[in-house]
């Protein structure tokens, strides 16, 4: 998840992407095109904690979902694919 700070809502507004950013002015995503774009638009838009992209979500009932899209059982069992898929 990678975490960014603007001005209080802010909005950043590109073709087919909008972000909002909350009240205190922190945006969090884990979408690799939301972070790629907000990355461009330093200094304006400040990264202030680094994404961790081998990190996979809980999806709930042990279910974790890789950066591909696929579903595994078991944190374990998912970092390592996980670490698969960035090699």
């Amino acid at each position: 998840m990678a975490k960014y700070q603007a001005i209080p809502n802010y909005e950043y507004i590109r073709p087919g992407l909008l972000v909002q950013f909350r009240p205190d002015g922190m945006y969090e995503t884990r979408d690799e095109k939301e972070i790629a774009a907000l990355d461009s638009a330093a200094p304006f838009i400040k990264l202030v904690d680094t994404p961790n992209i081998a990190e996979p979500e809980h999806v709930g009932g042990g279910y974790y979902l890789l950066s591909n899209g696929e579903k595994v059982k078991g944190k374990e069992a998912a970092i390592e694919a996980e670490a698969k898929i960035k090699k």
